[in-house]
């Protein structure tokens, strides 16, 4: 991780209150109870780039959703339900995955969800998150135009705004969708001795771990 970033610093107990291995623990914990929840594979390809051998995550089959973000937007929406059951839909913008995981998790817990998508997004897209039962509506040319017409939306209605990016005063939610994401790591963790929860926190990894995906894939 040095070679790759030599400005990293150090992960603090400031920084694990945040995101750190408990959370991974406790999100891990409410998808193992989900009918499509299984680890994803890690695939091995020897030799790239000139390494020994590089290990990928291979989240393309991730519940069904097709993506890593399928842990995210979904658990943000069952910790708000659980915080406040049956309460006002949950609204999103998004130009990716984020939009699937919020419409799944809205299914889930039988409440209504808006997905606002801008013009550039395919219908192909749009028609799997009415499949999920999301209502599609459509705002301007680029991501940064819908999430707008998203907040105006929630502000609008009273509507529980999903967001996958914060802004001040907006931190609490985003939060909880990054926390869903440390699942994947925690299936990573155990790698070593087959048992969930098994990572040990604080050690130095002897391996770094960059993500890769294709273009669109953080939206």
């Amino acid at each position: 991780m040095d070679y790759l970033n030599p400005a990293r610093t150090p992960y603090t107990a400031q920084d694990r209150a945040l995101i750190g291995v408990e959370h991974a623990r406790r999100a891990r914990a409410r998808f193992a109870g989900h009918p499509a929840y299984r680890p994803t594979p890690v695939r091995t390809i020897p030799g790239l780039a000139g390494t020994a051998a590089v290990h990928v995550k291979d989240e393309s089959g991730r519940m069904g959703l097709g993506s890593f973000k399928a842990l995210g937007g979904a658990y943000a929406v069952h910790l708000l339900d659980e915080r406040e059951p049956g309460g006002p839909p949950f609204v999103c913008a998004s130009a990716g995955n984020h939009g699937i995981s919020v419409a799944s998790g809205a299914a889930e817990v039988g409440v209504p969800s808006v997905v606002y998508l801008s013009e550039g997004v395919p219908e192909t897209f749009a028609e799997r998150l009415r499949a999920l039962g999301a209502e599609v509506r459509r705002a301007g040319e680029d991501y940064d135009a819908s999430m707008v017409a998203a907040q105006q939306a929630a502000q609008e209605h009273g509507w529980r705004l999903v967001a996958d990016s914060s802004w001040e005063g907006y931190t609490a939610i985003p939060l909880d969708v990054m926390r869903g994401y440390t699942v994947l790591f925690d299936e990573v963790a155990e790698l070593g001795t087959g048992k969930p929860g098994s990572g040990r926190p604080g050690e130095r990894p002897s391996a770094s771990a960059p993500g890769a995906g294709g273009p669109g894939a953080l939206g």
